[in-house]
């Protein structure tokens, strides 16, 4: 990447990260369902007595459209990770939680992506790893106000770091 110019190499970077096959790392578990895993453990966490979490708020918090993220929780609830409930309020609305076998799988990725991450980190070392992850942000925020200002649109929530081992 040496010889390319700053958009070529910040695109190829884009493209490389992109195109990183996850399930490799989390045995059969692909990144879309991990994230989406991951968003319906997290929202169990912060709201235990809820339902679940609506299809639209889960695709809004992950940036997915609705017919997009309907289409992942199909093939996650045949494989019977998730379960769909109708809102009894509102039959418009569905919420998503998930399943005991969801949880178990969840837990085993999160833990594959841990031990794969902590690898990276060791390799690199953890204030270099924080530099470049830093870096990274500061950069991604600098694209994305750029687009933002480009096509008029208001800037979504970035992604922020935080501290070793969080």
């Amino acid at each position: 990447m040496e010889n390319l110019s700053g958009a070529q190499g910040f695109l190829l970077l884009h493209q490389h990260l992109r195109h990183m096959d996850w399930s490799k790392i989390t045995k059969g578990v692909t990144q879309p369902e991990y994230l989406i895993l991951t968003a319906l453990h997290v929202h169990h966490q912060e709201v235990p007595d809820s339902q679940g979490i609506y299809v639209s708020a889960l695709g809004e918090e992950l940036s997915v459209s609705v017919s997009m993220i309907s289409k992942l929780l199909r093939v996650l609830e045949e494989k019977g990770w998730i379960l769909r409930t109708v809102d009894k309020n509102s039959r418009r609305n569905t919420f998503v939680t998930l399943t005991e076998l969801g949880e178990r799988i969840y837990q085993t990725a999160s833990k594959e992506m841990k031990d794969f991450h902590q690898g990276v980190v060791d390799s690199l070392g953890q204030e270099r790893f924080m530099q470049l992850l830093s870096s990274a942000a500061t950069l991604f925020r600098a694209y994305e106000d750029a687009l933002s200002e480009l096509v008029g649109l208001t800037r979504r929530a970035g992604f922020r770091v935080v501290a070793a081992g969080a």
